[in-house]
């Protein structure tokens, strides 16, 4: 399920690993044009989940700096298993787990 995110190690120092964390960007069900529903993977189906998370840790927590956001879907993140850290950095973030996190609250 994992296979489709996009990462790489970037050749500086310090080594970086892109990306941070990952969503789940396969087998996303989506909307097309003419009323329909499909199953697409890629970058462009896990980043609205992400992004959907930092809205409602903003709507949650509206006095949390952005810095505090980021801590909190970071800080929330697991790795699933079998995935290293070199596809998968931090793994997947948890919205319940962000939620709760004392990062959401500064």
């Amino acid at each position: 399920m994992w296979y489709r995110s996009s990462s790489e190690q970037i050749d500086e120092v310090p080594k970086r690993i892109t990306p941070t964390l990952i969503g789940p960007g396969a087998d996303v069900w989506s909307c097309v044009p003419g009323a329909g529903m499909r199953s697409l993977s890629g970058t462009s189906m896990a980043a609205p989940h992400v992004a959907g998370l930092a809205a409602l840790l903003m709507q949650h927590r509206p006095e949390a700096s952005i810095d505090a956001i980021q801590n909190a879907t970071t800080g929330s993140c697991k790795r699933p298993a079998g995935i290293s850290t070199l596809r998968g950095n931090k793994g997947v973030p948890d919205a319940v787990d962000a939620l709760a996190l004392p990062e959401a609250t500064s």
